[in-house]
C-alpha cells in the first residue's frame, strides 16, 4: 500500500494540492440544488468495490468503524456538488464533480499522513469519488430540469481567477481559468478564448477546447498594438470568458512585457555626413543581458543590436528615424533616435 498511494496522488489534477479554495465556501444555497448527488457505494460493499473496481486495499471493518464520520465530513463537499448543478450554465453533470476529488481528498489530512487512518481514509475518499456517478447523474438531471423551469432573468456577472496568479516572459505550461457566479460565488462552466490567439487543445477538459477549472496549455505570446510613434508595443493579451446567461468576462494574462533599454554608441549628436561607424546596444531591462533585434534606419534594414554597423548618410538627405524591432516578439518597438 506504501507504494500505491504516489501513484494515486501523481494522477491528482493539476494544482490540485496549491490551489486557494476553488468552490468559495461563502457561496448562497440554490433551491434547486437535488438532494442525495454523491450517495456512493453502499457500504456493506465498499471494500469489495475498492478492491475489485479501483485495486484499493480498504479495509470493511475499517469502514464499517469510519462509516459515519465519512458521511459527515463528506457531507460539505456533497452540497456544493448540488448547488453547482443548479446553475444553469453547468449542462454537464462532470464539471461539478472533477474540480472536488480534490477537497475529497483533502479531507485525509484530519489524519497525520503515513498513518494507518490517513491511508484508509484516503483511499476511501477516492471510492467514493469515483462511486457517484450514478447519483450525480440523476442529481444534475433534476436541478437542471428544476433551473431550466425558472425565467432566465437577465445576464449576471461572472467573478475570474486564473492560477499561476503570476508568471514570466518564457513560462510555457498550462493555466487555469476558474469562473464563479459574482453573485451567488458557485463555480460556472465557461468557454475561454484568448483575445487574437489559438489555443491549442486543453489537456483535460472533457469538450476538448478550453474550458473553465480545466488546465490548458499557454506559452507566453504577446499581442502587437500599434502605438502613437507609429510602431508597435506588446501587450499581454485578453482572456475572454463566456457562459450562457452571463455577461462576456475578461481579464488580463498576468505576465509583463519584458523591456530593454537601448542606446546608440557614439550618440546621435556625433554623427556626421558619410559612412557612420555605429553600434546599437541593447540589453533586457531586468536582466542586463543582451538582446537580439533588429536595427532600422528608416525602412532600411542595417543589421543586429550589440554589433558594430555602417549607417551612411549622404549629402544633404536627412537622417532616418533610427529604431528597433524585436526579431521573436518579446519586446516593443523602440525608437533611438527621431528623423530630422
Amino acid at each position: 500500500m506504501k507504494r500505491l498511494l504516489p501513484a494515486l496522488l501523481f494522477a491528482l489534477p493539476l494544482f490540485a494540492q496549491t490551489q486557494p479554495e476553488i468552490f468559495p465556501s461563502d457561496y448562497t444555497p440554490l433551491p434547486c440544488a437535488a438532494k442525495n448527488v454523491c450517495q456512493s457505494e453502499a457500504r456493506v460493499d465498499f471494500a469489495r468495490y475498492a478492491a475489485v473496481h479501483r485495486s484499493l486495499p480498504v479495509r470493511q471493518e475499517w469502514v464499517d468503524k469510519h462509516w459515519d464520520e465519512l458521511t459527515t465530513v463528506f457531507a460539505p463537499i456533497c452540497t456544493k456538488i448540488a448547488n453547482c448543478m443548479a446553475i444553469r450554465a453547468n449542462t454537464d453533470w462532470y464539471f461539478c464533480t472533477d474540480f472536488m476529488r480534490a477537497d475529497f481528498i483533502a479531507t485525509a489530512d484530519r489524519y497525520p499522513t503515513g498513518t494507518d487512518d490517513h491511508d484508509q481514509w484516503l483511499m476511501s475518499a477516492l471510492v467514493w469519488y469515483f462511486g457517484l456517478d450514478k447519483a450525480a447523474i440523476a442529481g444534475h438531471k433534476e436541478a437542471q430540469a428544476c433551473a431550466n423551469a425558472e425565467p432566465p432573468g437577465p445576464d449576471r456577472d461572472l467573478t475570474l481567477r486564473i492560477n499561476p496568479a503570476k508568471i514570466g516572459p518564457d513560462y510555457t505550461g498550462n493555466l487555469v481559468v476558474y469562473a464563479v457566479d459574482a453573485e451567488t460565488h458557485i463555480p460556472v462552466m465557461a468557454s475561454i478564448q484568448v483575445e487574437g490567439q489559438h489555443l491549442d487543445p486543453a489537456n483535460d477538459s472533457p469538450r476538448g477546447y478550453a474550458m473553465s477549472f480545466y488546465k490548458f496549455p499557454w506559452n507566453v505570446t504577446f499581442n502587437a498594438v500599434p502605438n502613437a510613434s507609429g510602431h508597435r508595443d506588446l501587450v499581454a493579451p485578453t482572456v475572454i470568458v463566456n457562459a450562457p446567461g452571463y455577461h462576456t468576462a475578461t481579464m488580463t494574462m498576468p505576465v509583463d512585457v519584458p523591456k530593454v533599454n537601448v542606446e546608440m554608441q557614439p550618440p546621435v549628436a556625433e554623427l556626421h555626413r558619410g559612412p557612420n561607424a555605429v553600434t546599437i546596444v541593447a540589453k533586457d531591462a531586468a536582466t542586463g543581458q543582451p538582446v537580439e533585434m533588429r536595427v532600422m534606419a528608416g525602412t532600411q534594414i542595417l543589421g543586429n543590436t550589440n554589433k558594430p554597423l555602417v549607417l551612411e548618410l549622404a549629402k544633404g538627405q536627412k537622417r532616418p528615424e533610427i529604431w528597433v524591432t524585436s526579431l521573436f516578439n518579446r519586446y516593443g518597438d523602440v525608437v533611438v533616435a527621431k528623423a530630422d
